[in-house]
């Protein structure tokens, strides 16, 4: 009820949990700065600003156009509700602690992307801190110390990944998405690679997905870890990228 009497006071440039409005509309625009020729970002962040609001300041301002002072009481009280950590409620005096009450539902960081300006035109990349955070996480789910079977790692990687992919479908260079769906294709060849532990069942199993004897007996007597055995060939002839895709895989 307060957001329709509030939010189109709001900055036109602003975007940050506001019905309507997204990341992916703020990626746009700063990519239509680049294009116009602006180069230079100024990134302010206040510290600790919502740990340090006045309740008296805020509820000052809040009731020059709120009037109900049931509103304003119900507010007052979300604010002093407090944080509830290691099971006992810690009263607050002061601030507005993200995960409280009147916290906007979610966590949100600036974006994600970045811009690269071209020749007569910006491109929107997936900006590699975003990359390397996706990995993590990756590594995690195709952790090869977990005992989970292929299906089960698959079936996790598709929650996550269609997400991820969801988030960063502004991103105008394919090679980036295409490298990291290679780089998890090679993760989930080494961890069948592991599984298979015993030099005989190695063999076996290269040889029934279509690997020559020859190559099927190097790959198995090589002294390499899994992680160098999972690049081409042998392993990439017996999990082909058509099995992976047919196992649910999404395609980012």
């Amino acid at each position: 009820m307060l957001q329709s009497q509030w939010d189109p006071t709001f900055s036109e440039s602003s975007y940050g949990f506001r019905v309507g409005r997204s990341v992916h509309q703020a990626v746009k625009r700063a990519k239509r700065y680049a294009e116009e020729g602006h180069h230079w970002v100024v990134d302010i962040d206040l510290e600790k600003f919502f740990d340090r609001v006045n309740h008296d300041v805020l509820m000052s301002r809040v009731a020059k156009r709120i009037t109900d002072k049931r509103v304003l009481k119900l507010m007052r009280a979300f604010l002093n509700a407090g944080i509830m950590q290691a099971g006992l409620v810690s009263p607050e005096m002061e601030g507005t602690p993200q995960g409280g009450p009147l916290s906007p539902a979610g966590e949100g960081k600036f974006l994600g992307y970045s811009i690269s300006p071209g020749k007569g035109r910006a491109w929107i990349l997936i900006a590699p801190e975003s990359i390397r955070r996706a990995k993590s996480r990756l590594r995690e789910i195709t952790g090869r110390s977990k005992g989970r079977s292929l299906e089960q790692v698959i079936a996790k990687l598709r929650v996550y990944l269609t997400g991820w992919r969801n988030y960063y479908s502004l991103n105008e260079l394919p090679s980036l998405t295409r490298n990291l769906l290679g780089w998890i294709r090679r993760r989930l060849r080494s961890l069948l690679w592991k599984q298979w532990k015993k030099g005989r069942t190695r063999y076996s199993e290269l040889r029934v997905r279509g690997v020559g004897k020859d190559l099927a007996a190097q790959t198995v007597g090589s002294s390499h870890k899994q992680w160098r055995i999972s690049l081409p060939p042998a392993l990439c002839i017996a999990l082909l990228n058509r099995l992976f895709r047919e196992m649910g895989l999404p395609d980012i």
